[in-house]
């Protein structure tokens, strides 16, 4: 049962993550998931031809890459 939760937890954890891009937007994105038997596990997400959104007509591509840097890497 705390392997389920752990799981659970972790999926929706990778959902919100994934939601939460802001003004990014990749072509698509490759999850990557393993989970030990004792519950424990890592994971990996690739995102492919990662582009920034322009916002309201303005090029925000520089604000972007500094948020990607700071919050991704």
């Amino acid at each position: 049962m705390k392997s389920f939760l752990r799981i659970s937890m972790l999926i929706i954890l990778l959902l919100i993550v994934i939601n939460l891009t802001g003004c990014l937007s990749a072509e698509y994105k490759e999850c990557i998931f393993e989970i030990k038997s004792d519950g424990s596990g890592e994971g990996e997400i690739i995102f492919y031809n990662l582009v920034s959104v322009e916002d309201d007509e303005k090029d925000v591509s520089f604000k972007d890459f500094g948020k990607l840097v700071s919050d991704y890497i």
